[in-house]
């Protein structure tokens, strides 16, 4: 099983950063840059090679809709202080989505036969091609001190893989009555990988790291 995980910020600042973590015989290996092409181009090769290929982004992926007017503005269960309605939120969600966009549309051109979910259960039992798509919130004590990209994108990524394995619970989820607006699944529909309008209302899984990898990470 292959994490990739993508911190979203602006590219032509270069503060846009990506990392992918593998683990083999109990050893964990994670490189990453700060290239969104770079990025494209590993998932394309890992996709094609038969290895089970995940890819989390670093922005809010659904959004509650509330039954009522006074639910609105309200955030997700799980969003602490860290609201998909605050200002930060607000902002990384459009530019995720932005760099999402590209992201598919080039890794559609690159992989012919690419599909993508965002259900875990789907992702465990199809085609290696299929790529799983998931949410990283990465944030406060998991933010790394020195405020490096590449190595916020390691820690989510690796949180994936000890999730993964430990089947924990999802820490970021929209109660009932209210419903759910997937924006992910809008992408999805934009970049012509599913035709299913019932993705607009699924949820995506969500990491939450707890605190930062501290790891090495080979930059490319």
């Amino acid at each position: 099983m292959i994490a990739y995980c993508a911190d979203v910020g602006s590219v032509p600042e270069g503060k846009f950063a990506w990392a992918m973590a593998m683990r083999e015989a109990g050893a964990t290996t994670i490189k990453g840059g700060s290239s969104i092409d770079d990025l494209v181009e590993g998932l394309a090769a890992d996709l094609g090679s038969g290895s089970r290929v995940s890819l989390g982004m670093e922005a809010p992926l659904f959004l509650p809709v509330p039954l009522t007017s006074l639910g609105l503005g309200r955030g997700r269960d799980g969003d602490g202080n860290r609201s998909c309605f605050a200002s930060a939120g607000a902002c990384v969600t459009t530019l995720g989505l932005h760099e999402l966009a590209y992201i598919l549309s080039r890794l559609k051109a690159r992989v012919p036969s690419l599909s993508v979910t965002l259900d875990l259960a789907t992702w465990r039992a199809a085609p290696t091609t299929t790529l799983l798509l998931w949410e990283a919130f990465v944030s406060g004590s998991a933010h790394t001190k020195s405020d490096d990209h590449v190595q916020d994108a390691a820690s989510g990524a690796v949180r994936f893989l000890d999730d993964l394995g430990a089947n924990v619970a999802p820490t970021v989820t929209v109660d009932e009555p209210r419903e759910v607006l997937s924006l992910a699944g809008a992408v999805l529909l934009w970049a012509g990988l599913t035709t299913n309008l019932g993705e607009l209302r699924r949820s995506s899984l969500v990491v939450k790291p707890t605190e930062p990898w501290s790891g090495d990470v080979k930059r490319v």
